[in-house]
């Protein structure tokens, strides 16, 4: 029962955008969630991506992707190459995040197909989508020389063994054929097959030592007690929150113009 009669439209207003409300006791749980968002907003501000923490798949889109480009089912044309060599050293290799800056090969960078050629075939032959005349949409990721190797490695496992279970469904009788599924290639370069990058370093790691410094800090030049420190410095986090505050009531009132 957070709210009341005497809860006004700023207050709704800001527990819906930032979490908490400004006459709250500082020892709610309203208060730790205020720490909490300010956590997220570090990590998003620091460039952090949630769907980004796990391993990277070599079927899938990398843990690194940011930019790319329209794809076809060809291959790259020398124009297209051209744009992903120069989308791979400023963003990276989408599986790894490698930029290859110690590599002296003037080619880095293969354009990547997401999804690649033996999954977007795998798909586009779903009934469904024959049915319906969806197509899967292509585009090129930059992906790293190491990185397409091992790409093209598992896939071609991959198919290989996809074709050996089609030709084994395939000499069933009718019924028996739909209790035999066959594997998922856009599945097959995740798991154990998938590029760990926990111990490359990122901004967004820097998270934590931000939430850590508003802790520890003072407000305003004045020196905190230790009761405070230990209960996470919420005298800065209330100081934090109003100045958010006065931003959002600005642009509050802008709209009210």
């Amino acid at each position: 029962h957070v709210f009341n009669n005497d809860t006004s439209t700023h207050d709704l207003f800001l527990f819906l955008i930032y979490g908490g409300i400004t006459n709250l006791p500082l020892h709610t749980p309203y208060e730790k969630q205020k720490s909490c968002t300010l956590g997220f907003l570090a990590f998003k501000l620091l460039g952090g991506r949630f769907w980004a923490i796990s391993p990277s798949s070599f079927t899938n889109i990398g843990s690194f992707a940011r930019a790319s480009i329209p794809a076809t089912s060809k291959y790259a044309t020398p124009s297209e190459r051209l744009a992903i060599e120069r989308l791979g050293r400023a963003t990276g290799c989408h599986t790894c995040g490698s930029r290859m800056l110690f590599t002296s090969s003037p080619v880095k960078f293969h354009g990547d197909h997401m999804p690649p050629q033996a999954v977007t075939k795998q798909l586009n032959d779903k009934w469904y989508r024959k049915l319906l005349g969806i197509q899967v949409k292509q585009r090129f990721y930059p992906q790293c020389v190491p990185c397409s190797n091992k790409q093209g490695s598992i896939l071609s496992k991959a198919t290989n063994e996809l074709r050996k279970m089609e030709a084994e469904r395939n000499s069933l009788n009718f019924l028996k054929r739909f209790g035999n599924n066959l594997p998922d290639l856009q599945k097959a370069g995740g798991g154990r097959l998938a590029h760990f990058h926990g111990l490359r370093l990122r901004t967004s790691h820097l998270t934590g030592g931000v939430i850590g410094a508003m802790t520890v800090g003072s407000v305003n030049g004045e020196r905190l007690p230790e009761r405070d420190l230990r209960n996470g410095n919420q005298k800065r986090f209330r100081a934090i929150q109003e100045e958010i505050e006065k931003k959002l009531l600005n642009v509050l009132a802008w709209f009210d113009r």
